[in-house]
C-alpha cells in the first residue's frame, strides 16, 4: 500500500473554500464527497467541474504513489483539506468518500468499478465505460445488486445545449416532423 496524506476541517464549525465558492459546515456536509481514481489528463476538466458544482464536494485524489496524486491536487486546483492518497484501494477504503470519478483505461473500468461499488462507493466513470455490452452490464448489475449510482462521463447528453437543441429540432414550423 501507498501512503495518505490528510488534514481536514470536519467538525470544526469552520467555513472552508472548495475552490470556486465558501461553505457552510452544513453545506459541506450535504455534498456528494468525490475522490478521483487517477490522474488521467480528462481528470483535470472533471476535477474542475467537481470543485464548481454546488452539491458536490472534491475529497481527494488517488494515484500510484503519493508524490504523483499530490502534484495532480497540487496543479489542478484542489481544496487545501484534499486527501491524497498512494493507491487507489486506499481512496476506496476510506469512509469519507461517497462517489468516485474512474478515468483510468476502458480496460480497467469493470475491475475497479467492481472494487468502488464492494466499498460501497457511487461510481462516475469515463467513457467508453466497457470494452463491450457486456462488460457494462455486469457493471450495471453490480451496482444495482449494491444500491449505488452509476453515471457515464457522457456530458453532452446532460448539458442544458442539448435540452434547447431538442426543443428547436422539435419544432415542426422549422423542420417538419422530425423522425431520426
Amino acid at each position: 500500500g501507498g501512503k495518505r496524506e490528510r488534514e481536514g476541517t470536519r467538525g470544526t464549525g469552520k467555513k472552508r473554500t472548495t475552490g470556486c465558492a465558501t461553505m457552510t459546515e452544513r453545506e459541506t456536509e450535504a455534498a456528494i464527497r468525490f475522490g478521483i481514481l487517477g490522474c488521467a489528463t480528462i481528470a483535470k476538466k472533471v476535477s474542475r467541474a467537481i470543485r464548481l458544482a454546488p452539491n458536490a464536494r472534491l475529497l481527494g485524489v488517488a494515484s500510484r504513489t503519493v508524490e504523483k496524486a499530490r502534484q495532480f491536487a497540487s496543479e489542478n486546483g484542489f481544496p487545501e483539506d484534499a486527501h491524497v492518497y498512494g493507491s487507489y484501494e486506499e481512496l476506496l477504503q476510506d469512509p469519507e468518500v461517497d462517489a468516485v470519478y474512474i478515468p483510468l483505461p476502458t480496460s480497467l473500468h469493470r475491475r475497479w468499478v467492481a472494487e468502488a461499488v464492494r466499498w460501497g462507493k457511487h461510481v462516475l466513470v469515463e467513457k467508453p465505460v466497457a470494452l463491450n455490452a457486456g462488460e457494462l452490464q455486469e457493471m450495471l448489475a453490480i451496482c444495482e445488486e449494491r444500491g449505488v449510482q452509476f453515471m457515464d462521463g457522457t456530458m453532452w447528453m446532460h448539458h442544458p445545449r442539448t435540452a434547447k437543441m431538442r426543443e428547436i429540432i422539435s419544432e415542426t414550423s422549422l423542420f417538419g416532423n422530425v423522425k431520426w
